[in-house]
């Protein structure tokens, strides 16, 4: 008895270190494949810079999209601005054409009413003259006022037309302020060479009144020696 308790102990003890061989081998064997593992997940030097550029490169590139899409928002406002400004300063023009239109029909009109008037008076007067000149006046002086009549008013007719066309050129001058005011000193001209036509046949008219009551005056002293 004592014998085979014996016999079955070493038994026991064989398959023990039988088992625990294999066992030690599995643990050893783990433990080399979580080695090996652990050190192929480890970057390189090469790969880490590599990450690092494409990580640089990204942000770059995002920050160069950024400023595009700036500059391109930027040049945006400035064409609507641009287009903007192109609009009102067509607008602008437009509307000061129409008002020099405006003002040159009006002045047009005064200065043809005034130009009529003053040629109806000068041939009024002219046909005057030929009566007194053929009772014997001398017309001589009325009829150098006549012409000076008529060189005032064709030269007030030239410079009013000059006048026109200036203040038609203003809109599209480069200094519309220096357009206008040559304009408006052609066109003072203008008004300036009628009045002196005006009072040219007022004097032809004034002088013809004298020479018409010195005939009046000669006549009757005529009449009366006559008697």
């Amino acid at each position: 008895m004592k014998t085979r308790s014996i016999g079955t102990i070493a038994v026991a003890a064989a398959l023990v270190a039988a088992l625990a061989v294999p066992m030690f081998a599995q643990a050893t064997a783990g433990s080399g494949t979580g080695t090996g593992t652990g050190s192929g997940t480890q970057l390189t030097a090469q790969q880490r810079a590599d990450r690092a550029a494409a990580r640089k490169a990204a942000r770059k590139a995002k920050k160069d999209a950024l400023e595009a899409a700036r500059k391109a928002k930027k040049a945006a406002r400035q064409a609507a601005r641009s287009s903007e400004a192109s609009a009102t300063k067509g607008q602008r023009e437009e509307q000061l054409k129409n008002r020099i239109s405006n003002i040159l029909a009006a002045r047009d009109r005064r200065f043809d009413a005034a130009t009529a008037n003053i040629t109806k008076r000068i041939g009024r007067v002219s046909a005057l003259t030929d009566k007194v000149e053929g009772a014997g006046g001398n017309v001589g002086g009325v009829r150098s006022s006549l012409d000076a009549a008529r060189g005032h008013l064709a030269t007030a007719l030239a410079l009013e037309a000059d006048a026109a066309d200036l203040f038609n050129a203003v809109p599209g001058a480069s200094n519309r302020r220096a357009a206008f005011t040559t304009a408006r000193a052609k066109g003072r001209g203008a008004v300036a060479e009628l009045k002196l036509a005006r009072s040219s046949v007022r004097d032809a008219a004034q002088a013809l009144r004298v020479i018409v009551r010195e005939l009046r005056s000669q006549n009757a002293t005529e009449t009366v020696n006559a008697q």
